[in-house]
């Protein structure tokens, strides 16, 4: 139904080890119209059972974790006399592991943070009972962003394989810290009120009064520069910051703080810090408008956002075109086949495109977008072309 097919194909039981490829032809004598390749090798099932325990659920700056490991064979004896070796991975985590702070963003998100990834010295051997314990430092990396230590132990079977298993540490601030939450889904409509709130809270969790706390509201926008160097054309992005607004808030350990403002088409930062505690700063990016998402970063991508995620027949749906330069567009309604094409103006500043949404486009739609900007001669400069795509 879907044009595809299953087909199982039987090895040799005495086929060689090592990576195979596999082909699909129409036509033997055209090229082949997909292909993968696979690993052979012997299946050879696990024969231990391996847990892992921390001491503490998080940890503080700099502190060792204390990991007990429990082996045992699957036919029921302990894994006693078998070593133990592993790494730990400090990296960037998705969430502050402050209780009370869930949901809530921590940090500056878009501060990026290289992980470090250390072996662990010291190794360990299983006792009578198939039990250890294993120290593992971790390092006290200095990080705008919450941090979380990945613990990854093996343990080594009779017959030189070893079986791993990992687990993850929250690693806690050394100080008071600032968060927000997003009052809003990330489908926040053209217009519409994006709220915040504000809190501070201690390492273990506690909310604190602070006063002073300023926030601002950016607009965030990118252009790309085109150069030729080496006989060759590339390019780089610019980035540009605008603010929209600013203030000042009193934080009070019973009630966050509010942030509320309106807001049109576009990708916007808030973030917020604390005058005397360093370190307590958190920002929050979020985008306005419906669009596809940012898979990459070249300049053939084209901003294109809707003023809703979804419409009724009748409703009129707003896009908003931004290639980044000025030209001209064609917009396209495409479902189960072409619904409506319009070519518009687009000024470098952008465009807004209305089209009356219709009962015969189904249960939903893709609006295309393409962009061109023409030749430059005076200004050296090749055509360009920018392509945006939204689902409604």
């Amino acid at each position: 139904g879907l044009g595809g097919r299953a087909l199982p194909l039987p090895l040799l039981s005495g086929a060689m080890h090592g990576t195979w490829r596999i082909a699909a032809f129409t036509d033997p004598k055209a090229p082949a119209v997909g292909e993968a390749s696979f690993l052979l090798e012997d299946y050879v099932p696990e024969r231990l059972e391996v847990t892992l325990k921390p001491e503490q659920p998080a940890l503080r700056k700099g502190e060792a974790a204390k990991v007990a490991v429990a082996a045992r064979y699957l036919y029921g004896a302990p894994g006693s006399g078998l070593d133990v070796s592993g790494s730990v991975t400090v990296q960037a985590a998705a969430a502050s592991g402050v209780k009370g702070l869930e949901g809530f963003q921590v940090g500056l998100d878009d501060e990026a943070i290289e992980a470090s990834t250390q072996e662990i010295e010291a190794r360990a051997t299983t006792d009578a009972k198939g039990e250890a314990v294993v120290t593992v430092p971790v390092q006290a990396l200095a990080a705008p962003r919450p941090l979380e230590a990945k613990i990854t132990l093996a343990v080594g079977e009779p017959g030189g394989r070893a079986l791993s298993r990992s687990l993850t540490l929250p690693i806690l601030p050394e100080g008071p810290v600032l968060a927000i939450r997003k009052g809003f889904s990330d489908d926040l409509p053209v217009n519409g009120t994006a709220g915040f709130d504000v809190v501070m809270a201690a390492p273990d969790g506690t909310r604190l009064a602070q006063g002073g706390v300023t926030w601002t509201l950016s607009r965030l926008e990118q252009t790309y520069q085109w150069y030729r160097a080496d006989g060759r054309w590339s390019f780089e992005p610019v980035k540009s910051v605008r603010r929209v607004a600013d203030g000042t808030l009193d934080l009070k350990a019973d009630a966050p703080a509010k942030v509320a403002q309106a807001l049109a088409f576009g990708k916007y930062r808030l973030e917020a810090s604390a005058p005397g505690r360093p370190g307590a700063a958190a920002s929050v990016t979020f985008s306005v408008g419906w669009g596809g998402s940012e898979t990459a970063d070249v300049p053939d991508l084209l901003d294109l956002t809707l003023d809703k995620a979804a419409y009724k027949a009748g409703d009129t749906l707003q896009a908003r075109l931004n290639p980044h330069f000025k030209g001209r567009a064609t917009v396209t309604v495409v479902g189960d086949r072409v619904q409506v094409v319009r070519d518009v103006d687009v000024p470098e500043a952008g465009a807004t495109v209305s089209i009356p949404v219709k009962a015969e486009w189904g249960a939903g739609a893709y609006l295309v977008a393409t962009a061109y900007r023409p030749l430059d001669q005076a200004a050296k400069r090749l055509p360009g072309r920018a392509l945006g795509l939204a689902w409604f």
